[in-house]
């Protein structure tokens, strides 16, 4: 494969750094000393600018045109994807540069929190609640197309996350928009702000749903605020088993950063966990 002048002279700098630090080495454990600084931010800046591969591009590209299509031609399919990768490649630039060159079909794309990684920052709370504006009434549709005028549940879902609990009050009136997935998604947020675990039974309740694509979403949300009281109910959905262990994943999880593991013994209830997971195997 050729290499393009930024690789070869990333390639350069290392070789020249790593042969310095041996010359200078007066014991064989020395050469592993930590690299200066100033090298470490230049070679982070060269990684950025390294173009994005194609074969990760078409992959992913396939992988969206695929799942919208699905989307489209049934409303019972999946209506999300879940993209995966090492934590060293750059994913959201790489979505970015997909999205930049989309073909779809007359689709439109939609970036609520200007980002691909849901924000950290309190800051964005604010931004997050002007989108829920006018409340119920003004979450309708978009005129002939399948969406709503806002990513409502996302922005429901990242006020949960952030621990927005000024914003309860802005939540609640989505527990009943005529969306059941926007329903599950404030639903979530409200157990997430406010620890009442009726808001989970209502999610338990979905999971019982005769519409696959409401048993998925419902199974999602438990297993993204780990609510571990529903393990037994996850399991016993009818859904897929790779979204069931996905789940039961997100639940014990967080059982295990609460009951301060491996620094407690393991739990019962972890144990049951693993082996309702085990079962799905």
């Amino acid at each position: 494969m050729k290499r393009t002048p930024l690789v070869q002279s990333l390639i350069h700098q290392v070789q020249t750094w790593f042969s310095q630090a041996k010359q200078q080495a007066t014991e064989p454990e020395d050469v592993l000393k930590d690299a200066p600084d100033e090298l470490l931010l230049e070679l982070e800046a060269l990684t950025q600018e390294l173009p994005v591969p194609p074969a990760y591009q078409d992959a992913i590209h396939q992988a969206l045109t695929k799942a919208v299509r699905r989307w489209q031609d049934s409303p019972e399919a999946e209506n999300h994807l879940v993209l995966m990768s090492p934590p060293c490649e750059p994913l959201a630039r790489i979505l970015t540069t997909v999205l930049k060159d989309w073909s779809g079909e007359d689709l439109e794309i939609l970036h609520p929190l200007q980002d691909f990684n849901r924000p950290a920052d309190p800051l964005a709370i604010p931004a997050l609640r002007a989108l829920l504006r006018g409340g119920v009434t003004a979450a309708v549709a978009v005129p002939g197309k399948p969406h709503l005028v806002q990513p409502y549940n996302a922005v429901l879902e990242a006020l949960g996350t952030l621990g927005a609990t000024d914003a309860v009050e802005d939540i609640a009136p989505f527990l009943e928009h005529d969306v059941a997935q926007v329903q599950n998604a404030a639903t979530r947020a409200l157990y997430q702000l406010t620890g009442d675990a009726t808001y989970c039974d209502r999610l338990v309740e979905r999971l019982q749903e005769p519409n696959l694509q409401l048993r998925r979403s419902a199974m999602m949300d438990l297993g993204a605020i780990g609510y571990l009281p529903a393990a037994e109910a996850i399991a016993a959905t009818l859904a897929e088993n790779s979204l069931k262990l996905i789940a039961l994943q997100g639940v014990l999880e967080s059982h295990l950063r609460q009951s301060n593991f491996p620094n407690q013994v393991l739990s019962d209830e972890a144990r049951r966990v693993l082996v309702l997971m085990d079962e799905l195997l």
